[in-house]
């Protein structure tokens, strides 16, 4: 033969080469939080224990949720954000509560209820922000300040009577028979899902499209309000499932008790590559920011920092990574 012969690749190894140019980025956060694992130990033996590390992986799954709920409206594009996912996943874990009452029995019937009020109220965010042009900044803290208002309405600034089942409680801060905890179970199936559907999926390609160029989107025949309106929608859904797994692990439901991962949900998701611009980055690197955070706000606490301290260090931190994620990004 005269011609030049060519090897082709095996498919399997180009499948696996292409994989890993995806989501290599999504690779750094878990390397910086691994370093940071590595340099606890030194502040504190023990830090890098298995046990420890699972106490870690298990307080960044209820982070990982919310950030799900985030990365969605930020790959939508249009500037997304939500300010609500904490609000709604609070007063979705006092409806659950209610509804439970601590019962078993019960638990099939509240799961269904506040994914569907959390539908309802992202939906709201999603018309407000999709259809009357409302700066998703304001729309989606406005919608926190009136769900919050309602809790507290509803509560009169007492104890919420109610509690989570012993089913809800053994899958948030429970333990499987080899020591590890049933919510990271919970979150593996999660992550395998929202890969799948984001990655693999008419919907979460048409999803990348829209927040990626959306006056293309629309010349390719695809509806870019609805799909932004709906991206809103089940970011509502997802933090009531969010406030779900909330209530179990902490049993009993308070008022604002999904506040502190609002910020955290975004930071988390810009520092494993999803672009505040949109469409682009993956669930993966979210997964990775969500570890990283909660893995430094474990040294912090471990370091016997002062509140204030804390807070500083925290966020000339938190600053300096999501000026470095936001740059490359960008490239």
């Amino acid at each position: 033969m005269n011609g030049a012969m060519t090897v082709s690749e095996p498919r399997g190894t180009a499948r696996l080469k292409k994989m890993y140019a995806y989501y290599r980025g999504a690779l750094v956060p878990f390397l910086i939080a691994i370093i940071l694992i590595i340099a606890g130990e030194f502040v504190s033996s023990g830090f890098a224990s298995p046990n420890h590390v699972l106490i870690l992986l298990k307080t960044a799954s209820l982070l990982g949720v919310l950030v799900l709920a985030q990365s969605i409206v930020i790959i939508a594009g249009g500037e997304g954000i939500d300010l609500s996912v904490g609000a709604i996943a609070s007063i979705c874990a006092v409806m659950a509560a209610v509804v439970m009452q601590g019962e078993d029995a019960k638990l099939l019937i509240a799961i269904p209820l506040v994914i569907a009020v959390g539908f309802f109220l992202g939906l709201i965010n999603g018309v407000g922000i999709a259809v009357f042009s409302v700066p998703p900044l304001i729309m989606t803290l406005g919608m926190s300040s009136v769900i919050n208002g309602l809790v507290i309405i509803y509560s009169k600034g007492f104890i919420i009577r109610g509690s989570a089942s012993k089913l809800l409680q053994t899958i948030g801060s429970g333990q499987s028979l080899f020591g590890i905890p049933n919510m990271l179970f919970v979150w593996l199936v999660i992550i395998v899902i929202a890969l799948f559907v984001l990655g693999r999926t008419k919907s979460g390609i048409t999803l990348y499209g829209v927040g990626a160029n959306e006056l293309t989107a629309e010349l390719n025949g695809v509806h870019a309000k609805r799909v932004r309106a709906l991206a809103y929608a089940f970011s509502g859904a997802i933090s009531a499932l969010a406030g779900v797994f909330l209530l179990g692990y902490n049993g009993l439901p308070f008022m604002e008790m999904g506040s502190p991962y609002v910020l955290p949900s975004v930071a988390a998701a810009v520092i494993g590559g999803i672009s505040l611009a949109g469409g682009a980055g993956n669930y993966l690197g979210a997964v990775g920011g969500s570890i990283l955070l909660t893995t430094l706000t474990a040294l912090l606490v471990t370091m016997r920092m002062g509140e204030g301290g804390k807070q500083v260090v925290f966020g000339l931190v938190l600053i300096i990574l999501l000026a470095i994620y936001g740059r490359r990004t960008e490239r």
